[in-house]
C-alpha cells in the first residue's frame, strides 16, 4: 500500500476523531448546561410551592383568629375585663379569673403564631391593635401577679407580651393615638367596681364563663 496514502488516511482518521472529540465536549457542556437548568427550575417550583403552602397556612391561622376574635363570645369576655379593673391579683373572683386566663391564653397563642411569621402582620395588627394593647393594660396586674415569688411562673404570657409590644411599635410606626383603658399599665390601676355593683359584676361574670366552657 502507497506509504502517502496511509499518511492521508491517517491525517483523515485523526481529524475525524477530532472532530468527534469535540462534538462529544459540546454535548457534554449542553447537557452540563440543560442539568443545571433542570435543577433549577426544579428548586424555583418547590420553593415557590413551599411559599404557597406558607401563604395558605398563615391564611388559614389568620381565618381562625380573626373569627376567634370576631366571636360574640370573645367580644362579651373583652367587653368584660375593659369594665372591671383586677389591681388586686390574689383576690380575684374564680369566674373573673376564668375570663382573664381565657383572654391572655387566646393572645398568647396569637404572639406565638405572629413571632414565627404564620401570621401576616398587617393583617393582625391594623384591625386589632388597639384590642391586644387594652387587653394587656387590663391584664398586666394578673399577669406580674403570677410571675412574681408566689407563682414564679416568669415565662407566663411571655408570647402575649411580645405581641403586645409588636402592636405597640405598630401603633407608632402608623403614628395612631395612644390606646389606654386607665393608667399606663405600669403605674397604679384605678379601683376597681364598687361594692354595690361588685355583684352584678359576678353575675355576669359567671354568665360568660358558662359560655365559655
Amino acid at each position: 500500500m502507497d506509504e502517502n496514502f496511509l499518511q492521508i488516511n491517517s491525517a483523515g482518521w485523526l481529524t475525524i476523531a477530532a472532530v468527534i472529540q469535540a462534538i462529544s465536549e459540546i454535548l457534554l457542556v449542553a447537557i452540563t448546561i440543560y442539568a443545571i437548568h433542570w435543577a433549577k427550575r426544579q428548586v424555583d417550583e418547590a420553593k415557590k410551592a413551599v411559599d404557597e403552602a406558607k401563604k395558605a397556612r398563615v391564611l388559614t391561622a389568620y381565618l381562625t383568629f380573626e373569627g376567634r376574635l370576631r366571636d360574640e363570645k370573645e367580644r362579651e369576655a373583652r367587653k368584660f375585663i375593659y369594665e372591671h379593673n383586677f389591681e388586686n391579683p390574689s383576690a380575684i373572683d374564680p369566674d373573673h379569673q376564668k375570663i382573664l386566663e381565657g383572654i391572655c391564653t387566646t393572645f398568647d397563642v396569637l404572639g406565638v403564631l405572629v413571632r414565627e411569621e404564620l401570621m401576616y402582620r398587617p393583617l393582625v395588627f391594623k384591625p386589632f391593635y388597639d384590642v391586644i394593647i387594652k387587653c394587656w393594660q387590663k391584664a398586666y396586674d394578673f399577669i406580674e401577679f403570677e410571675r412574681g415569688p408566689t407563682r414564679k411562673a416568669q415565662t407566663y404570657m411571655q408570647d402575649f407580651q411580645y405581641l403586645y409590644e409588636q402592636a405597640e411599635a405598630f401603633r407608632v410606626e402608623h403614628n395612631f393615638p395612644p390606646v389606654t383603658t386607665h393608667k399606663p399599665y405600669a403605674g397604679k390601676v384605678v379601683n376597681g367596681p364598687s361594692p354595690k355593683k361588685r355583684a352584678s359584676a359576678n353575675k355576669s361574670a359567671h354568665k360568660i364563663a358558662t359560655k365559655q366552657k
